[in-house]
């Protein structure tokens, strides 16, 4: 995993970290609230449902469970209730189901640092976290993507 460097982004990963069971049992959708998200961050949470089947055009599908109001904001439209692979077929797009493709399968957090063009004709930095929640069986239910955006221009 890449350092992260906004200490935002570090807390929130601890939090993580000391959530994981000790046989390595990744935390449940149920211990992540907006008060262990803490308010720097909530407006940049994306939450995803990982979803298995049917598959989709680069095989597992993420759906935009929920979506912050400065993720919105950045980016120019709300993907809430859509999949992941219905925004667009974008080099982005690509890369970004890549990294939560990477967080489902190592069940680890993957963190990146990327540099875009926002649709309002903008330059942006970002550091993002990826964070697998577990279900009852075990398997990554759910992600938790902090697309956290740390220079403009």
């Amino acid at each position: 995993m890449q350092p992260l460097k906004d200490i935002h982004l570090i807390r929130l990963y601890q939090y993580w970290a000391g959530q994981v069971g000790t046989d390595g049992a990744l935390p449940g959708r149920e211990v992540f609230d907006a008060a262990n998200i803490g308010p720097a961050l909530l407006p940049w949470v994306v939450l995803h449902d990982v979803v298995e089947q049917p598959p989709g055009p680069y095989g597992r599908r993420y759906y935009y469970r929920l979506v912050g109001t400065e993720v919105v904001a950045t980016f120019g439209f709300d993907p809430t209730g859509r999949y992941a692979d219905e925004v667009g077929d974008t080099e982005m797009v690509r890369q970004v189901h890549a990294y939560m493709d990477e967080a489902v399968t190592t069940r680890r957090p993957h963190v990146s640092h990327t540099a875009t063009m926002a649709p309002h004709k903008e330059y942006i930095r970002t550091e993002r976290l990826i964070l697998p929640l577990g279900g009852p069986d075990g398997s990554v239910t759910k992600l938790i993507v902090v697309p956290l955006v740390v220079s403009r221009g």
